[in-house]
C-alpha cells in the first residue's frame, strides 16, 4: 500500500465514522421528536376517575361509562389483611403455597401489603366494558422503581369471586366497593427451596395508582400509612 493511500485512509476513516455518528444522532432525534407523547392526568383520592375510553392494557376494554375512585388506603401485613378481609379462616401457622406468591410464616407479620379500597361503577349503557386489574400498578412516588401489581393470592383468598379473574366486568348501572391488595414481588435468592416470589416491606408515604395507560395515563395520587 502506497504512502498516499495510507494518508487517504487515515483522513477518510474518521470522516466516515463521524458522518455515521451524526446520522445515528439525527435518526434518534427524529424518532424521539415523532414518538407518540403520553398524556397524563392526575387525580386525588376520593375523585371519580372516568376511564372514558382510556385503557390499562387492551384497547377492547371498552371503558366508556366505567369509572372508579380510591376511597382509602393502608399498609398492612398479610396476616392483618386476611384477618380484616379474608372470607374464610386461613391458618398462617404454616406456609400457604399459592399459584403466584407464597405466603410464608416468617413474612406473615411483615408490613408488605398496600391495601386500597376502590369504588367502581358502570354506566347503564355499557354492557361490554371491563376493568383490566392485571395492568393496574401502584407506584411509590419516592422510589418509582417500586412498581406493584395486585397480589393475586391474597386477593383470591379475600374475595373468591376474583379467583383467576385478572379482568372483570360489573353489571351495567351498578356500583360496588373493591378491596385490592398490592405488593412488591421479588425473586427468591438462587438455590432457595421455592422458586416462587416473596413480598418486600413497604414504607409509609406518597403513592400513585395507575388505572389506565393509553391514550391517556390516568393516575390517582394518595398517601398510605401503616394500619393503626
Amino acid at each position: 500500500m502506497s504512502d498516499a493511500l495510507r494518508r487517504a485512509l487515515r483522513i477518510s476513516v474518521p470522516i466516515v465514522v463521524g458522518l455515521l455518528a451524526i446520522a445515528c444522532f439525527l435518526r434518534i432525534d427524529y424518532v424521539n421528536a415523532h414518538a407518540p407523547q403520553i398524556v397524563e392526568e392526575n387525580y386525588e383520592n376520593a375523585d371519580w376517575v372516568d376511564l372514558d375510553g382510556s385503557f390499562a392494557g387492551l384497547a377492547d376494554e371498552k371503558t366508556n361509562g366505567l369509572s372508579l375512585k380510591l376511597e382509602s388506603s393502608q399498609i398492612m401485613s398479610p396476616k392483618q389483611f386476611l384477618e380484616a378481609y379474608g372470607e374464610a379462616s386461613v391458618d398462617l401457622s404454616k406456609d400457604i403455597l399459592g399459584k403466584y406468591d407464597d405466603i410464608k410464616v416468617e413474612e406473615a407479620d411483615t408490613l408488605s401489603v398496600l391495601v386500597v379500597k376502590l369504588a367502581v361503577k358502570c354506566a347503564p349503557e355499557n354492557s361490554d366494558g371491563y376493568f383490566a386489574a392485571i395492568d393496574w400498578r401502584a407506584i411509590s412516588s419516592k422510589n418509582p422503581s417500586l412498581s406493584m401489581q395486585p397480589d393475586w393470592d391474597l386477593w383470591e383468598i379475600s374475595d373468591p369471586k376474583m379467583t383467576d379473574q385478572s379482568m372483570f366486568r360489573i353489571e351495567p348501572g351498578t356500583e360496588f366497593d373493591l378491596v385490592v391488595p398490592f405488593s412488591i414481588q421479588a425473586e427468591e435468592r438462587y438455590f432457595e427451596a421455592s422458586n416462587l416470589r416473596t413480598r418486600l416491606p413497604l414504607k409509609e408515604g406518597e403513592y400513585k395508582l395507575v388505572v389506565t395507560n393509553s391514550p391517556i395515563r390516568k393516575i390517582i395520587l394518595f398517601s398510605a400509612g401503616y394500619r393503626s
